[in-house]
C-alpha cells in the first residue's frame, strides 16, 4: 500500500508545480501588459461602444478587447458595422481610412489613423530591391484589389517613378497555386495574403514594402491604411471615456511594433483567429503607427490623392 501511495504524492507533487509555474507565468504576462498600458486594471473599463471587422488592419481592437470585452462588437462585414455607426449603435470603430467618405455628413471624427496603407512586393527571385526594379515585369495582383486604393497606390509609384510593368490580377486560389510551385515574376500582396501564401520559412528573399517606397519616392506619409473614428456626441459627453480608449488604442500599436509575438498571442486570444504565427507575421506588414493631429493629417492627405 506504501508503494501505491507514493507515485500518487509525487504526480500531485508535479501537477501542483505546474500549476505553480503556469500561474507565475500568466501573472508575469499580465503585469507586462499593465507596464505597457493595455492592461489597466486601476481605471474601470470603458463603456464606450466599439465595434471592429477581425483583419490584420484592425489587430489594435485587441487592446480594448482585453479591457472592456462586453463593450467590444466583432461584425462580419464593414457593410454593417457602417450601418450600426450611422444609425448611432456604436459610439467608435476601427475603419479603412478610404470608408471615411461613407461617413461624410454624419456625426462622426477621424481620431486618429493606426496604420499605413501597405502592399508587399515579392520576386521570384533574388534582384529585386525597390520600385526601380519592376520596371518591364510582369506583376501579379489580387483580383480583390482592383479598382480599389491600394491598386492606385502602386499605379501611382510606378508613375511617378517612370515605370511601365504588365499588370495582371488572379483570385486568391491562383495566387495560391502561383506561391506553391513559384510559378511567378513578381507578386504585390496585401499583408493577409502574403502570410496566407508564403509559408513561414518559405517567404521569397526578394520583397519590400510599398509604403516605404511611397515615403522616399513622394516625399511624404503614406496613404492613411486605417482610422480609428469615433461619435463626435460621445466625444463631448464623455470626454474621459473617450480619452481612455485612445489611450489604449495607442499602447496596442505601440506593442503591435515592438513586441510581434505577444501582440499575436494577444490578437489570437482576442477574436482574429487561431494562428498565432500568422498573425505574427502579418504584424510587420501592416505597418501600424499611431497618428494623430498633423501627421494624421498627412496621412489622410495622402490617402485622398488616390480616391
Amino acid at each position: 500500500m506504501e508503494r501505491a501511495g507514493k507515485p500518487e504524492k509525487n504526480e500531485k507533487t508535479a501537477v501542483t508545480g505546474r500549476y505553480v509555474w503556469t500561474v507565475a507565468l500568466t501573472v508575469v504576462f499580465i503585469a507586462a501588459l499593465a507596464a505597457v498600458g493595455i492592461l489597466m486594471p486601476e481605471k474601470p473599463a470603458s463603456a464606450v461602444r466599439f465595434g471592429f471587422v477581425p483583419g490584420p488592419r484592425a489587430y489594435p481592437a485587441y487592446g480594448l478587447s482585453v479591457n472592456a470585452p462586453d463593450a467590444v462588437i466583432s461584425y462580419e462585414n464593414y457593410d454593417d458595422l457602417i450601418s450600426d455607426l450611422i444609425g448611432d449603435a456604436l459610439d467608435a470603430a476601427l475603419l479603412p481610412a478610404e470608408y471615411m467618405e461613407e461617413l461624410a455628413g454624419s456625426r462622426y471624427t477621424a481620431a486618429a489613423v493606426v496604420c499605413y496603407m501597405n502592399l508587399v512586393a515579392v520576386e521570384n527571385g533574388t534582384t529585386m530591391h525597390s520600385i526601380a526594379d519592376l520596371d518591364g515585369r510582369r506583376i501579379v495582383l489580387p483580383g480583390t484589389l482592383m479598382g480599389a486604393p491600394e491598386e492606385r497606390m502602386l499605379a501611382a509609384l510606378l508613375s511617378s517613378a517612370g515605370i511601365s510593368a504588365d499588370i495582371i490580377y488572379a483570385d486568391d486560389g491562383t495566387i495560391q497555386r502561383m506561391a506553391q510551385d513559384r510559378d511567378f515574376d513578381v507578386m504585390v500582396l496585401p499583408a493577409d495574403k502574403y502570410a496566407a501564401v508564403f509559408p513561414r520559412g518559405g517567404e521569397p528573399v526578394s520583397r519590400f514594402d510599398l509604403a516605404d517606397q511611397w515615403s522616399l519616392i513622394m516625399g511624404s506619409r503614406p496613404p492613411a491604411g486605417c482610422c480609428l473614428v469615433v461619435r463626435d456626441e460621445t466625444m463631448e459627453q464623455r470626454p474621459e471615456d473617450v480619452s481612455d480608449m485612445l489611450s489604449k488604442i495607442r499602447a496596442a500599436v505601440n506593442f503591435l511594433r515592438t513586441s510581434h509575438k505577444k501582440a499575436a498571442i494577444l490578437a489570437s486570444a482576442n477574436g482574429f483567429g487561431a494562428d498565432v504565427d500568422y498573425i505574427r507575421r502579418t504584424i510587420p506588414h501592416c505597418r501600424f503607427e499611431y497618428l494623430d493631429g498633423g501627421a494624421e493629417a498627412e496621412a489622410l492627405e495622402q490617402l485622398q490623392s488616390l480616391l
